[in-house]
């Protein structure tokens, strides 16, 4: 009985000095390098569809980024200020709504960098002949319509961008595309 009372401390105790070895050695696998930034490209990507829902979870649009550019050219002399980019996003909003009308606005539309700025859109002249016009007045579209513009962004020259979000008043934020890697 004593062997075997002698065998079970012998046992203890290499389990008691070994055990903390292998979960430190775990803990040290799992911890992120220092200095390692988390991946925050989740989410919709450009040319997906994202349905914008109402407080009782009926989807009343479907609105997707179908392109963002970056350093956008396409401009009548209003160039940005210096140190600043222009980001040109093309925007599709298609109302699914039962009742009434889905508002659309430029204004709801926010450009969010990596250090975590958001930017809201500006107005900026277009050449007439432009295939893609930003919104003259906001809209109001009935079921079955929809409508496709362009936003324009004034951005820090080179800066990373994140996200894209669609914010029609203080209360409600929808990420309609990641652009991190833009």
């Amino acid at each position: 009985m004593r062997s075997a009372t002698r065998l079970l401390s012998i046992f203890g105790l290499i389990a008691f000095m070994v055990l903390p070895t292998v979960g430190a050695a775990m803990q040290d696998a799992a911890t992120p390098e220092t200095g390692a930034v988390e991946d925050s490209s989740t989410g919709p990507e450009v040319g997906d569809a994202v349905t914008y829902l109402d407080e009782n979870g009926n989807g009343i649009a479907d609105i997707t980024v179908d392109d963002v550019v970056r350093g956008w050219q396409d401009h009548d002399d209003d160039e940005p200020e210096g140190g600043y980019e222009y980001v040109a996003v093309t925007v599709t909003v298609d109302s699914t709504i039962a009742r009434g009308s889905f508002d659309v606005s430029d204004s709801h539309l926010r450009l969010q960098d990596n250090a975590g700025f958001m930017w809201d859109s500006v107005g900026v002249d277009v050449p007439e002949e432009a295939t893609l016009l930003p919104l003259d007045e906001d809209q109001q579209l009935p079921t079955g319509e929809s409508v496709t513009f362009l936003v324009v962004f004034e951005v820090l020259a080179g800066q990373q961008l994140d996200h894209l979000f669609w914010s029609p008043g203080g209360d409600r934020i929808l990420t309609l595309a990641s652009v991190a890697d833009l």
